[in-house]
């Protein structure tokens, strides 16, 4: 199945080739747990998780155990820089 990455601010650092935008191949079945393992981020870097552009935390008991399928949108944020000026975060 083919998966759609997104990622933002310090996640960023984890894309291949620099591009922030990519899409990967994945088994059917895949968790967003096994996509962090193949692309070496550490869960715990992982601010905010989100599929299809839900909160990954609302559909699974664990955020990293939700199964993905063909064609989702993956989106994957570290901590949210504050902005003083629009006193609101910068996404």
């Amino acid at each position: 199945m083919k998966l759609e990455i997104r990622l933002y601010n310090s996640m960023q650092r984890y894309a291949p080739d620099g591009r922030a935008r990519f899409a990967i191949e994945a088994g059917p079945g895949s968790t967003l747990r096994e996509v962090l393992h193949r692309l070496q981020i550490p869960a715990g870097q992982v601010f905010i998780a989100l599929r299809n552009g839900v909160n990954a935390e609302l559909l699974a008991d664990d955020r990293f155990d939700a199964r993905l399928a063909d064609g989702d949108a993956i989106a994957l944020s570290g901590p949210i820089p504050w902005s003083r000026g629009y006193s609101s975060p910068v996404i």
